[in-house]
């Protein structure tokens, strides 16, 4: 008789475990879906996007601190033209012939 107790209290264990299991997801589950619709997941979600953003600002304020400290040229410096360098090798060419 001794054998047989032990194995139900081995199998009343394993059922306990299994309910504990079960219980485990039904909650992860629940909480999962308590985020998705109270408005933390929303509001989450508006943060990272307010982060991502705020991130082209930051680029502008970089580019406007090169540009002060004179790494990059000033936005109102007029680009330079490459000298008449074609002109020359036209000439070469045409003094080879």
């Amino acid at each position: 008789m001794s054998g047989m107790s032990e194995n139900s209290a081995f199998d009343a264990f394993a059922r306990m475990e299994a309910k504990i299991d079960t219980n485990e997801r039904m909650i992860k589950a629940s909480a999962e879906i308590n985020e998705e619709f109270s408005g933390d997941r929303l509001a989450n979600d508006f943060k990272q996007l307010e982060k991502v953003a705020g991130s082209a600002s930051a680029d502008d304020k970089l580019l406007a601190l090169k540009q002060k400290m004179g790494m990059l040229p000033s936005a109102s410096a007029a680009p330079r033209r490459i000298g008449a360098g074609e002109e020359i090798v036209q000439a070469e060419i045409q003094d080879k012939k």
